[in-house]
């Protein structure tokens, strides 16, 4: 299965000093160098097998959006209204159709500034439009099966379970299962071309449970496949709609 994702990032971007903080092996550094610290970053992996049986999600690859920078700040809320309704599956006059488990709302931001300073390559010719990209075949605004300029066109968003993943291997880091309902973006910083650098996405998920089919457009996901298990330790399944369900491997220091 290929890993269809953004761009890699510069690694200026992603080697943090750590300012004594932590230091390097003795072994694996000279003396005078700047300890770094490889930081987790995390990611939207979309759930192959909540796509299973559509026509526009290509077959045997996966997709992702990797992050540059973890939100500074995550956001859930929980509602509870139940309401009478009319039932259509059985002769009960009403049920009641409690509220959904939640919604989850975070920001991301993109930064490609050292890379359009070195075109050639994806990020350097299409800045943060990299980054997105990766977003609307995350979201099924691109027909992933679509060829040259139509593979660009941008489509409504389908609705594809993803796995939302914030933190490193540890259990309890923060992780959630459910479907992007909105997209806000804002492209913030252009060069003299007019290719954006540097961009910021506002992301709206509405929580699923594993299994449910409310967030897929695919008739044949009512048995998603199982993912595979993470590397190389527990990736993070506490805190999120999937109760402690295993999620996809996905790598750090990205």
């Amino acid at each position: 299965m290929a890993t269809i994702t953004n761009p890699k990032f510069d690694p200026r971007m992603t080697a943090i000093p750590a300012l004594g903080i932590r230091k390097l092996a003795s072994a694996s550094h000279t003396k005078g160098d700047i300890p770094t610290v490889t930081y987790w970053r995390g990611a939207i992996v979309r759930d192959p097998g909540a796509t299973t049986g559509d026509p526009r999600a290509a077959k045997g690859n996966a997709y992702r959006v990797d992050f540059l920078f973890n939100p500074s700040s995550i956001s859930i809320s929980h509602s509870a209204s139940a309401k009478y309704t009319a039932d259509q599956q059985s002769t009960d006059a009403t049920y009641i159709a409690a509220g959904g488990i939640g919604t989850v709302g975070f920001t991301l931001l993109f930064d490609r500034t050292y890379e359009v300073n070195s075109p050639g390559n994806t990020a350097g010719d299409r800045g943060v439009m990299g980054d997105i990209d990766a977003l609307y075949r995350v979201t099924g605004a691109y027909d992933v099966t679509a060829k040259g300029a139509a593979a660009r066109e941008i489509q409504p968003m389908q609705s594809y379970n993803c796995f939302f993943l914030f933190g490193g291997t540890v259990s309890n880091a923060i992780s959630y299962y459910g479907y992007i309902s909105s997209l806000n973006i804002s492209y913030t910083h252009f060069t003299r071309m007019m290719v954006p650098q540097r961009c910021s996405v506002e992301v709206s998920v509405e929580l699923v449970q594993r299994g449910d089919t409310s967030g897929t457009t695919s008739k044949a996901a009512k048995n998603p496949s199982k993912t595979p298990a993470p590397s190389p330790s527990p990736s993070p399944s506490g805190g999120g709609s999937g109760g402690g369900s295993s999620v996809p491997d996905w790598t750090r220091g990205r």
